[in-house]
């Protein structure tokens, strides 16, 4: 098949903490971890994403066991 080599998940995931530091700009990240710009940003918004989507679960879950106390 075509198309580029898929980035090892750990180094997806060292991008992530790396930019998470604040200490890097994603051009040092991309030249540090070999992950394209693209992908940081991808894996990016899907770690919003799934921290919005659990957020709303937890609070829909401490309505509910406050519904059933009271």
């Amino acid at each position: 098949m075509g198309g580029r080599p898929s980035i090892p998940q750990k180094e997806i995931e060292r991008a992530l903490k790396l930019y998470k530091t604040k200490e890097y700009t994603v051009p040092e990240i991309v030249e540090m971890t070999g992950v394209s710009k693209a992908t940081l940003y991808r894996s990016l918004k899907r770690v919003a994403k799934w921290w919005s989507h659990t957020l709303e679960n937890y609070r829909k879950l401490q309505f509910i066991y406050t519904l059933k106390i009271s």
